[in-house]
C-alpha cells in the first residue's frame, strides 16, 4: 500500500503529483486495479488496504483530510484519471463542500472512476452528501471481508 500524505505536505500541486503516482505501466498476464482509499482513519485504512491487497488490487491512500482533498482536486482535473485509479473508495466522514464539488466536477466527465462510500453503523451524516454525488454504493463496516470483496470487484473487475 502506498499513502500519498508524504507526497503533499512536501508542496507539490495535485495536477504534479497525482499523475507522478502512475508513471509506470504494471507488468504481468493480469494487470492491477488500481484503488484509491480515503480514509482517515489510518489504521482502517491499513486493514483494507491490505486486504485488497492480498486479492490483487493495488492500493493507494491518504489518511490527512487536507491530502484528501488535494487528490480529488487532482483527479478532478485531470480528464483520463480513469487510466491512474479504477476504483475510488472514500470515507462519508471526510465529505464536505468542497470535496463534493471536486467529486462532481470530476464526475461531469465519463472517465471518473467510479466511487464506492466507506460508512459504519455508528456514523450518522448531519447532512446527507451521498444525494449530491453519484456513488456506486455504500461499503458497510459491518460486512465480512469476503462480501467487501465482491463489492469491489464488481466495480474494478481484472482486466487482461
Amino acid at each position: 500500500m502506498i499513502s500519498l500524505d508524504h507526497r503533499f505536505r512536501q508542496g507539490d500541486s495535485p495536477q504534479v503529483i497525482w499523475p507522478r503516482c502512475f508513471r509506470y505501466t504494471p507488468l504481468g498476464t493480469l494487470l492491477p486495479r488500481r484503488i484509491f482509499l480515503a480514509e482517515p482513519d489510518c489504521e482502517k485504512a491499513s486493514a483494507r488496504g491490505h486486504l485488497l491487497e492480498r486479492y490483487g488490487y493495488e492500493v493507494l491512500s491518504c489518511c490527512d483530510i487536507l491530502s484528501i482533498k488535494k487528490c480529488f482536486e487532482g483527479m478532478a482535473q485531470h480528464a483520463n484519471c480513469r487510466k491512474f485509479v479504477n476504483l475510488i473508495m472514500c470515507d462519508v466522514r471526510v465529505l464536505d463542500e468542497n470535496l463534493i464539488g471536486f467529486i462532481q466536477t470530476g464526475q461531469t466527465n465519463p472517465e471518473f472512476p467510479p466511487l464506492l462510500l466507506l460508512s459504519d453503523s455508528s456514523f450518522t451524516p448531519s447532512q446527507n452528501y451521498s444525494d449530491l454525488i453519484n456513488s456506486q454504493g455504500t461499503l458497510r463496516g459491518e460486512i465480512n471481508a469476503h462480501e467487501q470483496v465482491l463489492l469491489v470487484r464488481q466495480w474494478a473487475p481484472y482486466s487482461c
